[in-house]
């Protein structure tokens, strides 16, 4: 019987497939900074079934147990930053630094420790519950040079920082300015401790932005994340501080606290950022 002729359709070499349209030259520097940013391919990372708890643990455990001694440290050093911003602000001695005048929140005491506390814990568990969830898409502990660690640590800072600042200024919608970041601008003179008073949505979206500033460039190393951690959660307290300090080394910070001071009390259409003036300056908001 005679054998079959081959499909010549089969056989046939595959043409190249259209060239897609040019990217912008900023699309491409931003993908390639994105791709230098990631420690290791994606292709590398574990393939263990996280749909198991046994695969899961395996996965998030190593990582956790790397990174959980720096979020506590992180949480202790920034209780003690918190207590001594509070002291000074109500202290005679330091309290010639304060920006003005303490003025009381015109809240009730009672309301004002509840919805702090209730925030604290709050912030706390969303914390370590995205951490254990998300935990192999945020960070590695693979080896990692330290200049990389650096430059993951910034990266995810600056993102943030720009995400921050689209999502505070649509904060400022009469909307959502009424039922959710009005009760954070109730504070119209802040001290430290006001860092806390704020909605818990409010307080879920600014640990939602760090999240997802992290995932646009992570994985990243535990070390970059706990550094970035320690800025954002520490630069929180500080903007709030209320207080502006003689020490030459203080001035990048006290720049921040005024900024922000202006912010709660009379320019409230202005300096939106978190962690630095850049966003304000190029968007023309800064005072």
């Amino acid at each position: 019987m005679a054998t079959p002729l081959p499909d010549t359709h089969a056989l046939a070499i595959p043409s190249p497939p259209a060239q897609a349209p040019g990217l912008a030259p900023w699309r491409i520097a931003l993908r390639l900074a994105l791709r230098c940013l990631r420690p290791t391919p994606r292709e590398t990372r574990s393939t263990a079934p996280a749909s198991t708890l046994g695969g899961a643990a395996s996965i998030v455990l190593p990582i956790m147990t790397a990174y959980l001694p720096l979020l506590l440290a992180t949480f202790a050093i920034d209780g003690l930053i918190m207590g001594f911003f509070v002291w000074a602000f109500h202290s005679k001695a330091l309290g010639k630094y304060r920006i003005m005048d303490e003025r009381p929140m015109k809240v009730a005491k009672k309301t004002q420790i509840l919805v702090m506390g209730f925030n604290l814990v709050f912030s706390v568990g969303v914390t370590f519950g995205t951490l254990y969830l998300l935990a192999d898409r945020l960070m590695t502990t693979v080896e990692t040079p330290v200049w990389l660690i650096a430059l993951q640590a910034v990266g995810v800072l600056v993102v943030y920082d720009f995400i921050y600042y689209g999502a505070h200024r649509l904060m400022h919608n009469k909307k959502l300015m009424r039922y959710v970041h009005g009760v954070h601008h109730r504070a119209r003179y802040p001290s430290a401790l006001e860092s806390l008073y704020l909605s818990p949505i409010e307080t879920f979206v600014g640990l939602a932005l760090l999240v997802i500033a992290t995932l646009m460039i992570g994985p990243v190393h535990v070390y970059a994340l706990a550094a970035a951690f320690f800025v954002y959660s520490t630069m929180n307290i500080m903007v709030h501080s209320g207080l502006l300090f003689p020490n030459p080394l203080m001035k990048p910070f006290n720049a921040l606290a005024k900024k922000h001071f202006h912010h709660h009390w009379d320019h409230f259409d202005k300096n939106f950022s978190s962690l630095t003036p850049l966003p304000d300056l190029l968007f023309r908001s800064a005072f």
